[in-house]
């Protein structure tokens, strides 16, 4: 979706303050406006699905304006969080693989032609948030429980971009 140079720092903004109005306190919002980025930090409480917790873990989220088609960088920085281990899908700097980039490409993307960026904006909040706090919850288990290896029933798209390119075209073929 092609997006005017004067609206991209407004779509930045807005999906930046939908997840900053997501997280507990003390949080903060930074904004760039050269670059056009907005960077939030806060607590992110770690309920989701049938999980309800009070544990929250400190996070950070970088948006930009190719937040439409890129997925946004969030890290977490407890020192439960297992870094650099593409098996926990996240890389050293305590950045984490929430979903698999094209996924998120196509159905944003098609959101925003569809519906509108505001609607893209909430849904791309709310799937970032969610699919955030159920990775972190595995890493939280794991801590807890002893777990070195990324058990097998919990879901997870295929490590490396060939493996996971095909088990995302065999997703896409099916719908």
């Amino acid at each position: 979706m092609f997006v005017p140079d004067c609206l991209k720092w407004p779509i930045v903004y807005n999906f930046a303050l939908r997840i900053h109005c997501e997280l507990d306190q003390p949080r903060s919002i930074a904004l760039d406006e050269r670059q056009l980025t907005a960077s939030i930090k806060g607590k992110l409480n770690l309920s989701h699905d049938d999980v309800t917790t009070r544990v929250a873990a400190s996070c950070r989220f970088t948006i930009t304006p190719d937040w439409l088609s890129e997925l946004p960088y969030v890290a977490a920085d407890d020192p439960w969080v297992i870094r650099g281990n593409a098996d926990w899908h996240t890389y050293p700097d305590g950045s984490l693989c929430f979903e698999f980039d094209e996924r998120w490409s196509d159905v944003i993307s098609d959101i925003a032609t569809l519906e509108g960026l505001g609607v893209a904006a909430e849904f791309a909040k709310t799937w970032c948030l969610r699919s955030t706090r159920w990775l972190l919850w595995k890493h939280l288990v794991a801590h807890r429980e002893g777990i070195v290896v990324w058990p097998k029933e919990w879901k997870f798209w295929p490590h490396g971009r060939a493996a996971a390119r095909q088990r995302y075209s065999q997703l896409r073929a099916r719908n």
